[in-house]
């Protein structure tokens, strides 16, 4: 399969800088962070990457995008074009290669890595900075938590989970009106089973 010439090989790397300058806004930092190198991804694919041999190659090697990333990249675009420039090249490799075994969606890999190096990086500022911003703004949702004891090396996450938990136990009148459980029990209960190792694997200590 011949793939055109490239204008670049890589998506832009989005992450860059200090990882608290993500606690400026409400909700999880590194879903931020993921979403945003998620249409990064998308917006350079659609203009500079369907020109790239080594993008394209790793796109053909999944056998496209990932549905999600797919419906996405055409909602970025507004268009079919560029969705169908990527997909011949797809369409051509699946027939050279119709038995092989795909690989992961190339924008998933891309939004973990970015999700990843912002964890990464947020643990070691955590370290000396003022918790205030993350405990203000909600900090880490339970699957980054989980990913970031993942890449903890042994730094303490304690305080996080312990926050987290703290967090999903809080009153909700909102969960009152839809249960008929009134919110002290609600708390209640969560907080019997809401510990480290059910939420991350992970002592909260």
């Amino acid at each position: 399969m011949t793939v055109v010439a490239a204008n670049g090989s890589n998506p832009p790397i989005l992450y860059q800088g200090s990882a608290l300058a993500m606690l400026a806004q409400p909700g999880c930092p590194a879903c931020h962070c993921a979403r945003d190198a998620t249409h990064a991804c998308l917006a350079w694919l659609d203009v500079e990457g369907r020109a790239s041999p080594a993008f394209l190659s790793r796109i053909c090697a999944s056998r496209g995008l990932c549905g999600r990333h797919t419906w996405q990249m055409f909602a970025h675009s507004g268009t079919t074009s560029g969705l169908a420039d990527v997909y011949r090249h797809v369409v051509a490799a699946v027939a050279d290669e119709p038995c092989a075994a795909p690989a992961g969606c190339a924008v998933c890999l891309r939004e973990t890595t970015a999700g990843d190096s912002l964890l990464d990086a947020l643990l070691d500022e955590l370290v000396t900075a003022d918790r205030r911003p993350y405990k203000r703004n909600g900090g880490l949702c339970v699957l980054h938590l989980r990913r970031a004891a993942k890449l903890s090396r042994n730094r303490d996450m304690r305080w996080l989970i312990r926050f987290l938990i703290t967090r999903l136990t809080e009153p909700a009148p909102e969960l009152e009106l839809l249960s008929g459980v009134s919110s002290s029990a609600w708390c209640g209960r969560a907080a019997s089973f809401l510990d480290g190792s059910v939420l991350i694997g992970h002592p909260a200590g």
